[in-house]
C-alpha cells in the first residue's frame, strides 16, 4: 500500500490524481477525482511508479499537473523458519534489495498487545533469548523513511519448540526409583 499526500490549494474543491506504473504501458492505474489530500494506493506489485495532481476549482477548471512524483514498491520482508540454539533464538527473513532498515516486533498474541521485543536492525536477522515453547508471532517492516509511520508486512507465526531437556535427568532419577 503507499499513501501519497501532497499540500492542500486554497482554491482546490477538489484533485485530480495520476497513477502510473513505471516501465509499463501507458495506462493509469488511476485517473479521477479525489476529494481531500490524501489517497491510498493499495494491491500494488513491486515496482516503480510515477503519481501526479492538480486542482479543481469551484468552477471545474482544473489547474496545471504538479511535477511528476515517484516511488517504489519493494517486496515484503518475509519470515524464514526460526532456529533455535541453545538458549538462542534466530530469527530471518528476506532481505531487500539496497541498504534497508527494517522494524520488527515479536510478540506472545498475532495482534501484538503482549510484545516481547521490538526494534530495529540493519540486517535481516535477529538474535533472541529463547522464549519458552510455544506460538509467537514476527511482524517486519522496511523502514524507508523514518517520519512516516511504520507499516508491517504480514504476520508471521513461530512455532518455538518445548524445551524438554529438563526431563533427561528426572526421567534417570525416576527409572533408578522404580528399580529399586
Amino acid at each position: 500500500q503507499a499513501n501519497l499526500r501532497w499540500s492542500a490549494s486554497e482554491v482546490a474543491k477538489h484533485y485530480h490524481l495520476r497513477l502510473t506504473q513505471a516501465g509499463g504501458t501507458s495506462t493509469h492505474l488511476f485517473d479521477g477525482r479525489v476529494d481531500g489530500t490524501e489517497y491510498s494506493a493499495s494491491n500494488l506489485v513491486e515496482g516503480d511508479y510515477h503519481w501526479q495532481i492538480a486542482s479543481v476549482d469551484g468552477q471545474g477548471k482544473r489547474g496545471p499537473f504538479s511535477e511528476l512524483q515517484t516511488f517504489q514498491v519493494r517486496p515484503a520482508a518475509v519470515a524464514e523458519p526460526p532456529s533455535v540454539e541453545g538458549d538462542t533464538l534466530e530469527l530471518r527473513w528476506r532481505a531487500v534489495e539496497g541498504d534497508a532498515t527494517y522494524a520488527w516486533q515479536f510478540a506472545r498474541d498475532k495482534d501484538f498487545i503482549d510484545i516481547i521485543q521490538q526494534g530495529e536492525s540493519r540486517r535481516a536477522s535477529l538474535l533472541l533469548p529463547r522464549p519458552d515453547g510455544g506460538d509467537y508471532y514476527l511482524r517486519i517492516a522496511v523502514v524507508d523513511d523514518p517520519n512516516e509511520p511504520i507499516s508491517y508486512g504480514a504476520t508471521q507465526k513461530i512455532e518455538v519448540p518445548y524445551n524438554w531437556n529438563w526431563l533427561l535427568p528426572m526421567g534417570g532419577m525416576i527409572a533408578l526409583i522404580l528399580l529399586i
